[in-house]
């Protein structure tokens, strides 16, 4: 009696109203749809499970490049504080002649310098943690 039921179950009502050769082109459709669920969708499943699980192992891996960017980054800026480098960048800017002064001054040499500084020291910082 539970077999019957299982049965109709499995099978559509329009295979027992059809005729005999209508029922065996039900089951081999039923045994292709279940064929085609191991050979084509549990592959396909997986890919797209291992594709997610790369797409977040990449997006993890440049969010934490870039927070360890800007902690370099903010690290250089506090060693440059400490170590006064825009103060002796002036000191420097004043030895030179009053035109060139004003022409190194207009071009903003002196940030231009002061941001090769804090490249170098990010670097410098990166290189420090392993990167």
């Amino acid at each position: 009696m539970r077999y019957l039921i299982f049965l109709t179950c499995l099978f559509s009502f329009q295979v027992y109203a059809a005729d005999g050769s209508a029922f065996f082109s039900e089951i081999g459709q039923l045994i292709q749809d279940i064929r085609d669920f191991f050979t084509i969708e549990i592959p396909d499943l997986i890919s797209r499970i291992i594709a997610y699980m790369l797409e977040f192992v990449v997006y993890a891996k440049v969010v934490s490049m870039l927070f360890m960017m800007q902690l370099a980054s903010d690290v250089a800026g506090h060693i440059l504080n400490d170590l006064n480098i825009t103060q002796h960048i002036s000191t420097a800017l004043t030895a030179l002649p009053t035109d060139v002064a004003y022409f190194a001054s207009r071009l903003r040499l002196p940030d231009c310098i002061m941001f090769l500084f804090e490249c170098y020291m990010t670097r410098f910082v990166l290189n420090m943690v392993g990167w």
